[in-house]
């Protein structure tokens, strides 16, 4: 096997109208033999600690080289450090910094400098008293949360710039494997540019953005201990509720492109397929609130009726079995390369396959505005547009 990182410019943010600070990076394991047999996108998400890290993508990459014969790649995409262990920051604000203070004081604890927050959660978390505080995730590297469209369009331009390069595997078998937010961009991916992929599998992928990670409400995306202190956490996004003429207010439009289970959405994804036969294979904790199972049913059923042939494993506490799914929870804390290797097995017999081109052009109609996603032959191989629609 040989492993290859390289630098390409990424696709800008079209919805926000702002360029990146920073190029796009992705690695990519080659098998011994060439041309590969198909591509793999291992598309880590958000969550668990580690599965980010290179060397977690790495296993997996050689795991799923070695046994699918596959080309696999990972992609370091917009805004994937939002977690405090690959790349994200804490930040409290001083509204929260002045209810800590208040809690302090109540709890009479002696403090020696206020105003120095690390010492201030520490002597709290001391106190025994059970304290919760709001708090932001800065992502790593300046970004921001967009939320799905441009971490989609980084997987694209990434494929887009291997088959420029000459296409070392077979462009009719490019899958993309994704857990939790993961899973919701393979979905993005194949919306985005129907026909390239011939298959997605997906575990615990979201249909729907969660208002809470779009860093909206009260509801927190997750929580942080810091320090014995509960932090509420929201990564820092692009998008207000604020007012309709703001350019980042985030409206139905902006929804609705977001929705992988919208079925007019999905007729237009189909119908634009030109002979690819993508397969779907997805697996889903039968407890998840994150990910409903009664939503990714839905989402398989409606994939069905436009002939995309798809499967859904709902697991229950039963199927537990501590090696490929080691947790009833969200994600399932499984095996992403087991589950890959045999769901690969399935995707292949239910002849998933894309069409084999790179270019054309989809469009997305939604409530007064429409998106249009065009692949094209020069970086950053993918541009996305909105459309005035009245």
């Amino acid at each position: 096997m040989r492993q290859e990182t390289v630098t390409i410019e990424g696709p800008r943010d079209f919805e926000l109208d702002r360029d990146r600070d920073h190029p796009l990076t992705y690695t990519i394991t080659w098998p011994d033999i060439l041309p590969a047999p198909g591509l793999a996108l291992v598309i880590g998400g958000c969550g668990g600690d580690g599965e980010t890290s290179e060397g977690r993508s790495r296993n997996t990459r050689e795991y799923i080289t070695a046994n699918c014969g596959l080309a696999a790649v990972t992609v370091d995409y917009h805004c994937i450090q939002t977690r405090t262990w690959n790349g994200g920051s804490i930040d409290i604000n001083a509204k929260e910094h002045y209810a800590l203070i208040g809690m302090a004081a109540v709890a009479g604890l002696p403090l020696q400098n206020a105003t120095d927050i690390g010492a201030l959660t520490t002597a709290l978390g001391k106190s025994g008293n059970a304290v919760a505080a709001y708090a932001k995730i800065k992502p790593g590297r300046g970004e921001y949360q967009n939320f799905g469209v441009l971490q989609a369009m980084d997987h694209l331009a990434v494929v887009g710039h291997l088959i420029a390069q000459g296409g070392a595997f077979d462009t009719t078998q490019i899958f993309a494997l994704g857990g939790s937010h993961g899973g919701y961009i393979a979905h993005m991916i194949a919306k985005m540019a129907p026909g390239v992929l011939a298959g997605i599998v997906d575990n615990s992928g979201y249909t729907q953005p969660p208002i809470s990670y779009l860093g909206f409400g009260a509801r927190a995306e997750y929580a942080a201990n810091y320090n014995g202190v509960t932090l509420m956490c929201h990564v820092e996004g692009a998008w207000s509720y604020d007012h309709r003429l703001d350019r980042n207010f985030y409206d139905r439009n902006r929804d609705l492109i977001r929705d992988i289970a919208y079925p007019r959405h999905l007729k237009i994804m189909a119908d634009a397929a030109d002979g690819a036969a993508m397969a779907v294979s997805m697996v889903n904790c039968a407890k998840d609130e994150i990910t409903p199972p009664e939503e990714k049913q839905r989402l398989a059923d409606r994939l069905n009726s436009i002939g995309v042939r798809t499967r859904l494993q709902i697991v229950q506490a039963e199927d537990i079995d501590g090696v490929l799914f080691k947790e009833y929870a969200h994600s399932l804390a499984l095996s992403f390369k087991r589950l890959f290797v045999r769901d690969f097995a399935w995707l292949r017999e239910a002849n998933g396959h894309g069409n084999g081109r790179w270019g054309g052009m989809v469009e997305y109609p939604c409530i007064d505005v429409g998106y249009r996603f065009s692949l094209t032959h020069r970086e950053p191989y993918v541009v996305g547009e909105v459309l005035e629609l009245f």
